[in-house]
């Protein structure tokens, strides 16, 4: 009988020591530290009085929420990377599975991998932490590429689109050196890929 507890749940009230109305023990939250282990004050008198302190204190809980994120930092930024690296790996892996194009990665392979970058773009050196790169395949899977963490390297979104459906290696790149790019044209966009052979690159790694 599953629904035995909240049936008896349900057939239990308590007077709401705000309102003065009595309700049921579904209207009340649970609070172990309170006799019957309920709250006092009903829900609905919970969140009116919330509403009305938030009114009257805005500034000060905007500061108080400020002031917390500020002071913990690492669960928030980590529950944010666990959800966006996640979401990468499904949306790429989706792409490949349709396209036909082999293989798939995870999403702590692209953190992990991102991790090594310290969260910047390959190319330019932007993204943090908060702020990481996107996944690009080093040899396009329009290429003959595979979808696998060996082929994936952290752009940003904007040298994502620059490098375009080309095969370009920023993994092993110096930002001293000659960019990549500028060794590539529109009609390069080949299998020959750029000077530094990306595909040699990407087999090392696999």
């Amino acid at each position: 009988m599953p629904n035995v507890a909240r049936k008896l749940r349900s057939d239990k009230t308590r007077k709401c020591s705000s309102c003065g109305k009595t309700k049921s023990l579904k209207e009340f939250s649970i609070d172990r530290s309170r006799k019957g282990g309920y709250s006092y004050t009903c829900k609905e008198c919970q969140a009116a009085h919330v509403k009305e302190y938030y009114a009257q204190n805005k500034e000060k809980s905007k500061a108080t929420r400020k002031a917390y994120r500020e002071g913990n930092p690492v669960p928030r930024k980590r529950a944010l990377a666990d959800k966006y690296y996640t979401e990468i790996a499904f949306h790429e892996n989706r792409r490949a599975r349709l396209s036909g194009v082999p293989g798939t990665f995870t999403g702590q392979e692209f953190q992990a991998l991102c991790e090594a970058f310290e969260y910047r773009c390959a190319r330019c050196g932007a993204g943090n932490v908060e702020d990481p790169p996107t996944a690009d395949h080093v040899v396009p899977t329009s290429l003959g590429g595979e979808n696998v963490i060996g082929n994936i390297q952290p752009l940003c979104l904007s040298c994502n689109s620059k490098k375009g459906a080309r095969t370009v290696d920023y993994r092993r790149w110096n930002p001293g050196d000659v960019d990549p790019l500028d060794a590539c044209t529109d009609s390069a966009a080949s299998e020959e890929g750029y000077p530094h052979n990306g595909h040699a690159a990407v087999q090392e790694m696999s």
